[in-house]
């Protein structure tokens, strides 16, 4: 499996964290050029030794040439003289050829360092620009979770309720399950927002006295009073993943959000969708019932992320979204 990206974690002002995602090719480049470099003045030194000891070898000739020189008959001094020019001149061509290529490399070795320059400068930009994101999100999600469109009416009331039997669980697993999810999310426009029917709620999530058998339980959702034939509507866009009947649901609707959400809509009397069916939020998907294991007409709600039941009232109570924070969030 190919990588390409890799995570890592930046935080705000006010210590929220978020997952940060590098693109491969921005630290490719950084590391193809820091191997560069390193390739190049490993070849100059190379280069530049074996130009030092060329010319320390033509040096040695013009030596013992000169020394011949001095030694040697006048008719043959005009031809010692000769080959000493020729080799000084061979002398000067390799050096000068010698200052040229050390030009070069040090033209090379400042492209190279201004392209390692420009790639950390646009690695701390991407950081400032992600991390500038995170905190305007944070503001955008506070703004949205403590937006609400009115108190909630909630009527506790046995006769207007149902769902699974889950037994209450031991204190440290009451605090486990009761734990809210604090997410950080890519987008807010299919989550599951608002009521899914426009009535007061008559069981609350969490741990209760259970309607049929009257010992303590948990319940993992809420359950909406209503009548039968009442319209129930999807809270958020996404795709039917479940409608069928339970026994314990009745009449159900299982709907896919992005982001690992889920909502359940139980208990009907009737659906309108089907599995591997698109919806859209504010879409009719099923009328209210008592299916199931009911002890009257109500609709049961549930919103599970990552396959864990959470507390709907946060997010029902969210009637808009409003336009600033979806800009804040893309």
């Amino acid at each position: 499996m190919t990588i390409k990206k890799m995570h890592g974690h930046v935080a705000g002002d006010g210590g929220d964290r978020q997952t940060i995602v590098l693109r491969r090719h921005t630290l490719r480049n950084t590391c193809i050029a820091a191997a560069a470099v390193t390739v190049l003045l490993t070849a100059g030194t190379l280069l530049s030794a074996k130009y030092y000891t060329a010319n320390q070898h033509l040096q040695r000739q013009v030596d013992h040439l000169s020394t011949r020189l001095h030694e040697t008959p006048p008719h043959t001094a005009a031809a010692l003289q000769r080959q000493i020019d020729t080799l000084k001149h061979q002398l000067q061509k390799a050096r000068q050829e010698l200052a040229t290529r050390s030009q070069r490399k040090g033209e090379q070795l400042r492209q190279y360092e201004e392209q390692i320059s420009e790639l950390k400068k646009k690695q701390q930009e991407l950081m400032a620009v992600k991390t500038a994101r995170l905190d305007e999100r944070n503001r955008a999600l506070n703004t949205v979770f403590t937006r609400s469109a009115g108190d909630v009416k909630v009527m506790n009331d046995p006769k207007h309720s149902g769902g699974l039997f889950i037994a209450s669980a031991p204190k440290a697993g009451r605090e486990k399950l009761g734990k809210e999810l604090d997410l950080y999310l890519d987008s807010l426009e299919n989550l599951p927002l608002g009521k899914p029917i426009s009535t007061e709620i008559s069981s609350e999530f969490g741990h209760r006295t259970d309607p049929f058998n009257r010992k303590k339980a948990f319940h993992s959702g809420l359950d909406f009073r209503g009548n039968t034939g009442d319209p129930v509507v999807a809270t958020g866009s996404g795709r039917v993943k479940e409608s069928g009947y339970a026994s314990d649901y009745g009449q159900y609707i299982r709907v896919s959000h992005e982001n690992g959400f889920e909502t359940l809509f139980a208990h009907l009397s009737k659906r309108h969708v089907q599995r591997g069916e698109r919806v859209t939020q504010g879409q009719q998907v099923g009328l209210v019932g008592s299916t199931g294991r009911s002890t009257g007409s109500h609709l049961h709600y549930e919103i599970h992320h990552k396959g864990k039941p959470v507390d709907p009232m946060r997010y029902v109570r969210v009637a808009d979204l409003p336009k600033v924070a979806k800009r804040a969030v893309r």
